[in-house]
């Protein structure tokens, strides 16, 4: 009998054309993040929908060459899980991708033959892609199956093509081993202990004569009570070992962690095979790479072996680095204070100063880590040169310094004429309230210059802090009837909120900090927040209460962008602005930071909203 598994992986060459996965989701930002990911991770095609009626639609043209359907339990026209019956009917394999989730749900979804299912949060995306990599390797994965029941032979197959193995069976153990002496190939053998002529343990042993742990994996399963049975595989040559009943998570998960844990033995080997095969492998690697390379004993910290590239970094022949104490020109640290070594860190980052043989410095990034050479520990340190990376920066500092001192004296006269033109009496209340948004704008450009000059002593550590007591209430305020002014922003409305209740204009709210810190910082946020909010959306800005200190929140419609995430407050960090810099919320941190306060982002794919946290102590 040949499974689908099977079936799909003859099919499998390089003039195929690639697997073609669709998307059932009603969430635009969960397929907007989903379908990237998978194209790029698992060489897709993706196909998306975001109802029942384009699902079936796409399933009636495009069903039987669909590798994997991924379906949202609820749709806004088939809220009860109708996809997932739809897709059954249909034999195309499917996961589900649901936000509610019970055991009655749990049991409804595996009846109907779904291969899995995934509960929504911020690690979605990374699981689903997980398992549909994964099911892309599964087809290439050979198993054998060997009981003397029928019964039980059929339910393993099963279990394993739905999960897209290819799948084969046998009925004892000496036909099992006749397969094997075949030559076709297995990578995982799941055996029944009684059967009749030679039981599982038996074949076990016999298998692992011929065949290594490295070359297939085998699991021993049995409905039995003999305690011992477990030991008795596992001595036997046997991976792991199942008792049935075993449900169908649990089944899956055991079989992957034993093919996976092959696959790494496999690696492993190949890259062992590969070393021994080539005794010049070692010596290409240092001398063809252009990042310097240092071979160190740990205990004396000398440098055993260096390459051409450290040699060039360095400024003199190999034969003048090889002898020499890393600490002397390489790293700073001092006998007794080495990260790895002393301070028992596996693997050590970071930027240190070179020194040439010159007597000139370079600036290089370097890392170290611990590793076993033909029985011998070793360090292995490899650097590159970052010295036109770190001028670049200290340039663009400068420019950045000259460009905001430049910039005051245009923003002090325009604060000045406006407060100058403020004093004629023939003005109209109009007129006198566009000057006073002048006004408020050019002070506003002001303190966020010295708050930039202030900003350069924070990070070179020279900066003061200046506490003083301020009503937060009263900034929020100008802030906001300074931003609603500005065309940009026009169709965005802005909510200021107590509380979570609508703020009333005799409400203060104190805190302790730096006043200036604070206002850069909030203008930063606001105005990243009404960028990445749609038109006709709402931004709130929420003054909470709290045991802390103060606390405020920003809330904007939109999500992050996954790959910036993780460095949404890092310099330089920006995605979709045309003109961004990735200095604002950089910026927002280290002014927070400086006062002693908390800055955080959550932005969630559920909700389609972005939240930045700021506390500041009381």
């Amino acid at each position: 009998m040949i499974t689908r598994a099977a079936w799909v992986n003859q099919q499998q060459d390089p003039e195929q054309p690639a697997d073609k996965v669709l998307i059932v989701e009603d969430s635009k930002s969960i397929r907007g993040a989903l379908k990237p990911e998978l194209e790029r991770v698992c060489g897709v095609e993706v196909l998306v929908a975001a109802t029942y009626a384009e699902a079936v639609d796409i399933f009636k043209t495009q069903g039987s060459s669909l590798f994997l359907a991924i379906l949202d339990l609820a749709l806004p026209d088939a809220m009860h899980g109708e996809i997932v019956d739809y897709a059954a009917t249909h034999e195309v394999p499917n996961v589900v991708f649901t936000s509610t989730f019970d055991a009655s749900i749990r049991e409804d979804i595996l009846s109907k033959g779904s291969i899995d299912y995934i509960i929504k949060s911020s690690r979605s995306v990374e699981e689903l892609v997980h398992i549909v990599r994964r099911l892309q390797k599964n087809r290439k994965i050979r198993a054998l199956v060997v009981d003397d029941s029928r019964a039980a032979r059929f339910s393993l197959q099963s279990s394993l093509a739905l999960y897209m193995f290819q799948v084969q069976t046998a009925k004892n153990g000496q036909e099992a081993l006749e397969l094997l002496a075949q030559g076709k190939p297995v990578d995982l053998i799941l055996t029944d202990h009684e059967m009749p002529g030679m039981d599982g343990v038996d074949l076990t042993a016999h298998i692992r004569k011929s065949f290594s742990k490295e070359e297939l994996a085998i699991v021993g399963v049995t409905s039995t009570k003999d305690e011992t049975l477990a030991a008795k595989f596992l001595k036997s040559g046997a991976n792991d070992f199942m008792r049935k009943p075993l449900g169908r998570e649990e089944f899956y998960c055991r079989v992957l962690n034993n093919i996976e844990g092959l696959e790494h033995l496999r690696r492993v080997k190949n890259w062992t095979d590969t070393i021994a095969e080539s005794a010049s492998f070692q010596r290409l690697i240092m001398e063809s790479v252009d990042v310097g390379i240092l071979l160190i004993d740990p205990n004396l910290h000398i440098v055993e072996a260096a390459n051409n590239a450290a040699a060039t970094m360095f400024g003199a022949p190999i034969e003048q680095i090889v002898g020499q104490v890393c600490h002397s020109f390489l790293c700073p640290a001092e006998y007794g204070h080495c990260p790895v070594t002393d301070l028992g860190k596996e693997v050590e980052h970071s930027e240190r100063v070179m020194l040439r043989a010159d007597g000139t410095r370079a600036h290089v990034l370097k890392s170290v880590k611990r590793f076993n050479m033909n029985g011998t520990e070793k360090l292995l340190e490899t650097f590159m040169d970052i010295s036109e990376r770190k001028q670049a920066e200290a340039m663009r500092d400068q420019i950045e310094r000259i460009i905001q001192h430049d910039l005051r004296a245009p923003v002090s006269s325009v604060f000045y004429t406006a407060q100058l033109l403020g004093t004629d009496d023939n003005l109209t209340k109009d007129q006198r309230q566009l000057l006073d948004a002048l006004k408020q704008s050019a002070n506003q450009m002001l303190e966020t210059l010295n708050s930039s000059s202030e900003l350069y002593k924070i990070e070179t550590g020279q900066y003061k802090l200046k506490l003083e007591i301020f009503d937060c209430a009263d900034i929020v305020r100008a802030m906001i009837q300074t931003l609603t002014r500005d065309s940009r922003f026009s169709g965005i409305n802005i909510e200021l909120l107590s509380g979570g209740l609508p703020m009333t204009p005799s409400f203060h709210y104190m805190c302790q900090g730096q006043r200036n810190f604070l206002v850069t910082a909030m203008q930063n946020l606001l105005v990243n927040a009404l960028e990445a909010s749609p038109p006709g959306a709402t931004v709130t800005v929420d003054l909470l209460p709290s045991n802390k200190g103060c606390r405020i929140d920003i809330t904007n419609n939109g999500v992050v962008p996954v790959a910036i995430r993780n460095q949404f407050f890092d310099k330089y960090v920006t995605s979709g602005k045309h003109q961004g810099t990735g200095l604002g919320t950089y910026s927002a941190k280290i002014m927070i930071k400086a006062q002693g306060g908390e800055i955080a982002m959550h932005t969630s794919d559920d909700d389609n909203k972005t939240m930045v946290t700021i506390l500041l102590p009381s």
